[in-house]
């Protein structure tokens, strides 16, 4: 017996990174939201093409990934509706790979609402403002970040404080993608030494714009006609970091050579 829709949701709400499930609610809502149903497999057709989940966006970024927006797609407003999402909880939101996995909103109103939005979205990513160290404190040791693939603290003031909230939690497991630029931090050596432990699936790391020196950034010149560098020569401090902290998958010349990856793309 075929699954309806509504039973299809649910499996996706469980498993948000089982694409096949997204493209089996696809079938399954076929004549009852026909634009929906485009947006999910054509989302879903490039990300397995281009091996990373991609966006909806109003323009084409990279002309080497195939992103789509157009009559009929990237409709994230009308998808936040037809889910049920209070808009009012959300600074914005972002669709990937058919449904709005990604949500921009402040660090108190994801601790109040970060229940609601994952009993209604396949959320994997978020993106928030205002965590301060008392707000880290109570972020990490929350159940809500235990499903997350990508945290965005950006401009957040965390500290030194916060960065060792951050740090100690272990509900950080699956998160591949952390981006704390400019948050104040001016030590990060014990939080980069407990990497490997505390978020072993981390591929990305954002510190930029902290006064903090983690990361040996490489140069390089040349290019393959794909997206690494022929030549990648890592600077003074780049040999001693990788042999005291690494080397890790976020240290990747690849990756430092592009400026990392979309946030939500991982």
């Amino acid at each position: 017996m075929s699954l309806s829709a509504a039973e299809l949701y649910a499996a996706v709400l469980a498993a948000p990174d089982d694409l096949d499930v997204r493209l089996a609610y696809a079938d399954a809502a076929e004549g009852s939201d026909p634009r929906h149903a485009r947006l999910i497999r054509e989302q879903i057709a490039a990300t397995r093409r281009e091996h990373v989940r991609l966006m909806t966006l109003v323009e084409r970024p990279n002309s080497g990934l195939a992103y789509f927006r157009g009559p009929g797609f990237g409709d994230d407003a009308r998808l936040l509706a037809k889910f049920g999402v209070d808009a009012e909880w959300l600074d914005g939101a972002v669709t990937y790979c058919g449904f709005p996995e990604a949500v921009m909103l402040s660090g108190a109103a994801f601790l109040e609402h970060g229940a609601s939005l994952y009993e209604r979205l396949p959320v994997r990513h978020v993106a928030l403002s205002g965590v301060d160290a008392a707000l880290a404190t109570r972020l990490a040791g929350s159940p809500l970040v235990d499903r997350l693939s990508s945290l965005a603290l950006r401009l957040c003031p965390l500290g030194n404080d916060g960065l060792r909230a951050l740090g100690a939690s272990d509900r950080f497991r699956r998160l591949r993608h952390l981006d704390l630029y400019q948050a104040g931090i001016t030590d990060a050596d014990a939080f980069v030494a407990a990497l490997p432990e505390r978020m072993p699936a981390l591929q990305w790391l954002n510190l930029d714009g902290n006064d903090v020196s983690v990361q040996p950034w490489p140069s390089g010149f040349g290019h393959d006609g794909g997206i690494h560098p022929l030549y990648v020569d890592y600077p003074g401090h780049g040999a001693a970091l990788n042999e005291r902290f690494g080397p890790f998958a976020w240290m990747r010349g690849g990756w430092a050579w592009q400026g990392g990856p979309f946030w939500g793309t991982v």
